[in-house]
């Protein structure tokens, strides 16, 4: 955080090549450095009211990859740029 200047609750991009979800920044001491964590399956774009369009899910923005062997999806691998939103 400190290289890019930013502090938590801030509104951040996250970019990668298939695209960009706006987020908040939550500093954790014990994620590696230069890493990006995010939880995959939270944020709605259908719904009511209430609940459409609130949160964003990294899975839109992620390399569509598959492990060769188990065919199970690797979502460790994707390379993005965080800018401030």
């Amino acid at each position: 955080l400190q290289k890019i200047k930013m502090n938590d609750s801030d509104n951040v991009w996250v970019i990668s090549q298939f695209g960009k979800i706006k987020a908040q920044v939550k500093a954790f001491k014990g994620i590696m450095p230069n890493v990006v964590a995010m939880p995959i399956g939270l944020g709605k774009t259908v719904g009511g009211r209430w609940e459409a369009n609130i949160g964003a899910n990294p899975i839109n923005i992620i390399a569509p990859v598959n492990d060769p062997i188990t065919g199970e999806f690797i979502n460790g691998t994707t390379r993005v740029k965080i800018e401030k939103a």
